[in-house]
């Protein structure tokens, strides 16, 4: 798993327990090192009382930040966009993760997913729908799937993955580091 989607299903408390240790271990492979992540890649317990509080540690050590509610839920958007486009996942799964996930859990969604509620809405009420309008089922529901993966590719040029530095903290004013000297960090 990606650091980018781990930290976006830690943010929507969505990251099982039983996942940290091997997050932890995948981390330090990939060259990231604390006290606290080793600690949690041998971490024996699952348990979140735990394996969490290790975990929250072990980002304070490394300077990695999480992402806000909002950020998370557009960067998991942008996940099932990806998915949808790979064809890791059928449209319809896609938007409907889409619509129940994110849409519905944002205060001011963006326009864009609206596309998806109504794709997958109109998907689930296909064979009614069909039946009484005098639908061609198959090429509505293609017609609909094709929308459904063109707003995929959509969503993943036109809403921006939040900007993450490769230490996964935040680009700010002083840097990643929290030191003021020289330019702006971005690394």
């Amino acid at each position: 798993m990606s650091r980018s989607l781990t930290l976006t299903l830690w943010a929507l408390h969505r990251l099982p327990s039983e996942q940290l240790p091997e997050v932890a271990t995948d981390w330090l492979v990939s060259g990231l090192d604390s006290p606290s992540l080793c600690e949690l890649a041998g971490l024996g317990s699952t348990v979140m009382s735990e394996a969490g509080p290790l975990f929250e540690r072990a980002l304070a050590e490394l300077k990695i930040t999480v992402p806000t509610e909002d950020e998370a839920l557009m960067s998991l958007a942008r996940h099932y966009a990806r998915q949808i486009v790979e064809g890791a996942m059928s449209p319809y799964d896609g938007a409907r993760k889409i619509w129940w996930e994110v849409y519905n859990a944002l205060e001011k969604p963006n326009e864009l997913l609206v596309t998806f509620v109504g794709a997958a809405s109109e998907l689930e009420d296909l064979p009614v729908r069909t039946f009484q309008d005098g639908y061609d089922r198959r090429k509505y529901a293609s017609e609909l799937e094709v929308t459904i993966v063109s707003t995929a590719r959509e969503v993943l040029t036109v809403i921006a993955e939040p900007c993450a530095p490769l230490n996964g903290g935040r680009v700010t004013p002083v840097g990643n580091s929290g030191g003021t000297e020289g330019t702006p960090s971005v690394s």
